[in-house]
């Protein structure tokens, strides 16, 4: 069930009715009966059969960690929780990574679910984060049914009470809520789903549409991109909010970024963190690693031999973050190890590069320069996803190769990219609504609001109509696969 078809609007509307008509302290129920029906609907018998055993287990564990007293004991449940908890989603999804053939069956939104769940047993151990007693009550808080397909990755602390005791009926909430919804309708179904034609135009031929057209192709993915998983978080947080449950956020601007390392805290946030607190973070802090630091700073110097540790736990999670994306070489390559690198060599060498601006008499604080290294951020970024895109890490550097070998800018000029699936009319409309989006980051970057909290100190009927306007853009401009369900979400795939 996609989240941009009518089936999810008619459940999701249903599961709002429901919730408020219940008493308050019951509401929990409509969400666990939504989550259910969207299971149901999602996976086979096979894989709801999997969610409900890794479910029970993990309810059942966290319960046992946090009530009892023996470190051996709740140390040995953990430990070995998490491990069957990453060997399935191993096992489910990445199987062919290690010479496994694929068995077809992975439960809907298994890499998002796993890494939540896995922060829920370790609250319990760590004893930083609450335990739900009551089974039901927990499996409305894991299954709940807008971020199951993409996210964010949630702690049940993000909102687990608010499933459990259930929250008062506001008018604020269903129109914010709703609002965030068509917006992120809007980014999916009119920008994101109508660009990918151009972009699967050349991907598929990229001997046809070398030189430049890969080019144009790798910048219109990344819009695609963007458009396609913050639509989704948009609309995800937007069901949440309805309800009353604010989810953590997703994307902070990261467009903006002037390093690569700042783009990746901006990009996918709660993935991001989580790997810094349940990987990096734990990796840096062990026995063994503080014995590899100590070597290394008798070896190397104190500055170096504190880096190179790190430089190595970095190199892991970056491993990780590809390896999370799928099994195989161009997204460990493209969104894992090339990032890691950079950002590894941008540390190691920033004594040099400091010299040479200073050598160049740089303004480091001029508006230029910064400029300057956010187009830098996003030529990296476009690189690696450009490996992300090609489907095999042979193909990216083939591609990469196509698009240095010509020099074509005619295209621009000669009508060739009228013929790639867009004319000019659906060019003018990614445009337009692109500039939408763009406007709105401004005015975020600019007052730190965003649009719809500005909007509330407008009046009433202006601010309607801007949201009917919105509505009514989806409606005309969207681009509706069978059935009015568009493509499946990119990120849904993860």
């Amino acid at each position: 069930m996609a989240l941009t078809s009518l089936l999810f609007l008619i459940l999701l509307l249903g599961t709002a009715i429901m919730y408020y008509c219940l008493p308050c302290k019951i509401r929990w129920i409509a969400i666990l009966i939504a989550d259910a029906f969207f299971l149901y609907k999602c996976n086979s018998l096979l894989e709801n059969a999997i969610w409900l055993a890794e479910a029970a287990i993990v309810y059942g564990v966290a319960y046992a960690v946090a009530t009892s007293a023996g470190e051996t004991v709740r140390k040995a449940l953990t430990y070995v929780t998490v491990i069957i908890l990453a060997t399935t989603l191993i096992l489910l999804k990445e199987s062919t990574f290690f010479g496994i053939k694929d068995i077809g069956v992975a439960p809907i939104g298994i890499s998002y679910y796993t890494l939540s769940w896995i922060t829920y047993i370790c609250g319990a151990y760590w004893k930083t984060g609450e335990v739900q007693k009551n089974p039901l009550k927990f499996l409305a808080f894991a299954g709940f049914f807008p971020i199951l397909a993409s996210g964010p990755i949630v702690k049940y602390e993000d909102f687990g009470r608010e499933v459990s005791g259930g929250v008062k009926l506001s008018l604020d909430n269903i129109t914010n809520g709703a609002a965030r919804i068509a917006w992120g309708f809007m980014k999916k179904l009119v920008i994101a789903d109508r660009i990918a034609t151009f972009i699967n135009t050349v991907y598929d031929n990229p001997y046809m549409y070398p030189g430049l057209f890969i080019w144009v192709a790798n910048a219109f993915f990344i819009i695609q991109l963007y458009a396609d998983f913050s639509g989704c978080i948009d609309i995800a947080l937007g069901a949440g909010e309805m309800f009353g449950f604010k989810l953590p956020e997703n994307f902070n601007l990261p467009f903006l970024s002037q390093t690569l390392e700042e783009f990746w805290r901006r990009w996918h946030i709660t993935l991001g963190g989580w790997l810094r607190d349940y990987v990096l973070y734990p990796i840096l802090k062990s026995g063994l690693w503080q014995r590899l630091t100590a070597g290394t700073k008798k070896r190397f110097g104190k500055k170096y031999g504190k880096k190179i540790p790190t430089w190595i736990g970095l190199m892991i999670s970056w491993f990780l973050v590809g390896f999370w994306h799928g099994g195989s070489f161009n997204y460990i390559f493209g969104v894992g190890i090339l990032f890691g690198i950079i950002i590894i060599l941008g540390d190691a060498l920033s004594p040099i590069f400091d010299k040479i601006n200073k050598a160049l008499r740089i303004n480091t604080e001029a508006f230029s320069w910064k400029i300057f290294r956010v187009l830098r951020t996003w030529l990296f970024f476009g690189t690696g996803l450009s490996f992300f895109r090609a489907g095999g890490l042979r193909v990216g550097f083939r591609n990469l190769g196509l698009s240095v070998s010509v020099w074509n800018p005619w295209i621009f000029f000669d009508g060739s990219l009228w013929e790639m699936g867009l004319d000019r009319t659906e060019f003018s409309i990614i445009l337009f609504f692109g500039t939408v989006v763009i406007i709105a980051g401004i005015l975020r970057a600019v007052t730190g609001k965003s649009v719809r909290e500005l909007l509330k100190s407008q009046n009433m009927l202006f601010r309607w109509l801007l949201y009917a306007g919105l509505v009514y853009s989806v409606i005309i401009y969207g681009c509706y696969g069978s059935g009015f369900s568009s493509a499946a979400f990119i990120y849904q795939g993860f």
